[in-house]
Order: C-alpha cells, then structure tokens, then sequence
C-alpha cells in the first residue's frame, strides 16, 4: 500500500515546486516592471526639466534691459550734441568794425616822402606789413594811399599792434583751425572772417610759412 501511494505522492511534489516556482516567478515580474515603470516616471520630468531649461523664454524684462546700453548710448549722443551746440551759442561773434572801432589811438602826423608802409614798419616786430596798413586804413577810412602826404594826420592803434602775436603757418593750418584754437570763446566763423580780413591776404590763403597776425582780445 505504502509502496503504491509513493509515485503519487512524488507527483505532488513536482506539481507544488512547479507551482510555487511559477508564482515566484510571476511575483519578481511584477516587481520588476513597477520599478522599471518608476524609473521611467521618475526620468521623464528631468527630460522636460532639461527642455525647460534650455528653451526658457526671454522675459520682456531681460529683453528690456538688454537693450538698455544702446539707449543709453544714444541719450549721451544727444547730450553731447546739445552740450556742444550750447557752446556754440554762449560763444560771441567778433565784429570787425565793432573791434577796429574800440581800439585806443595815438595821432601821427606823415613826415616828407613818409608812406604808411615806413609807419608799418615800426611795428614790424609784432605785427606784419599787411596787417598794420589794413588796420591803419580801416580806422582813418584811406581807400587810396596816394591821397596821403605829409600834412596828413593818421590815428595809429598802437597799442593793439604792439600786443598781437606773429604765427608762422606749418603743414596742415586752416583758417578753421587757428581761429579754433587761438579764440575758443569766440565763434570761429566769425574769427575767420576777422582774421581773413585783418592780415590782408589775397583769395583767403594761408600760404606755409606765412606770418599772421593774431591780435590780442
């Protein structure tokens, strides 16, 4: 009896290995794919972290203050074109008549045979010929030097003649550039013109080498 119930009972051995081996495995499966699921869970919001990072809009306030330096640029521009062109507007004109006519004189009165290029002379030291002729003609109004002779009475501005300075023209002066530099508080249209008129040089040249004369204001 015993002998016939042991194949019987070796059957159901096997069956209940089989069957546990079976539910074991169904078990660790199941444990496997819940952690894979959880990996993959856990992966995909870093992915879309990464993505968000990467492709982060600019706000209008990052925008704005970017472009802050070009503005900036742009106003110290204009502020220094207004700053300028007020320069320019404090400056005064120099007005030829208005200078001729306030300098202080002394009277001389034309020896025999004496010119007014002998008188020129005389200041030739700090001022050109040109210069002290046209001045000296300006102020007594002599349109013709052949009127004069030794009864005539000059007013010479001596003092202006003797105050001046002599500037010998280099490479590269304009007139532009001597009436800036010489009288920066004084419109430099108006200095040249001044300028232009006062040394008495045909076609408003400036040859080099030249010597100008600068009067004191």
């Amino acid at each position: 009896m015993i002998r016939k119930s042991i194949p019987l009972i070796i059957i159901l051995c096997v069956f209940t290995a089989l069957l546990l081996s079976a539910t074991f495995y169904k078990i660790e499966k199941s444990i496997t794919s819940s952690t894979e699921n959880k990996n993959i869970n856990t992966d995909i919001p870093t992915k879309t972290s990464d993505v968000n990072n990467e492709i982060k809009p600019v706000s209008k306030s990052e925008s704005s203050n970017k472009s802050v330096p070009t503005n900036t640029l742009a106003n110290e521009t204009q502020v220094v074109k207004e700053q300028k062109a007020n320069s320019e507007i404090r400056k005064t004109d120099i007005d030829t008549s208005d200078y001729l006519s306030s300098l202080q004189c002394i009277s001389y009165k034309l020896k025999q045979g004496e010119t007014l290029t002998d008188i020129a002379r005389k200041y030739e030291s700090t001022c050109n010929l040109n210069s002290t002729i046209k001045m000296i003609k300006s102020i007594n109004k002599i349109d013709d030097v052949n009127n004069i002779n030794s009864q005539t009475i000059v007013n010479i501005p001596e003092n202006a003649l003797k105050r001046g300075t002599m500037y010998t023209v280099v490479a590269g002066d304009t007139w532009y550039k001597v009436a800036s530099e010489y009288y920066p508080k004084y419109t430099t249209e108006s200095v040249m013109k001044f300028l232009v008129y006062i040394n008495n040089l045909p076609n408003n040249d400036l040859p080099l080498g030249e010597k100008i004369f600068l009067p004191a204001l």
